[in-house]
């Protein structure tokens, strides 16, 4: 997931295990939520030159969506 602050990027990445003060947090951590759905702290770190492997997962999907939507050049500029 990336964050832009102003003119800097950043990439971060989800912490923790699914819990809340060592209470499990239903479907936490085993499916996509949309933030404004969770009412539960979700702690995140903000990843440096160690998190190679975070980076290119990252790079890997943006690469598979970009082959997916070669041909959908309207589509992919987020324009109708």
């Amino acid at each position: 997931m990336a964050m832009a602050d102003g003119a800097e990027r950043h990439s971060v990445g989800s912490a923790g295990n699914g819990t809340e003060n060592k209470v499990a947090v239903p479907y936490d951590m085993n499916c996509w939520q949309r933030p404004e759905d969770m009412s539960y702290k979700r702690p995140v770190s903000v990843c440096d030159e160690r998190a190679s492997d975070l980076a290119g997962e990252i790079v890997a999907a943006l690469s598979a969506a970009s082959i997916v939507f070669k041909d959908e050049k309207k589509y992919s500029r987020g324009t109708n």
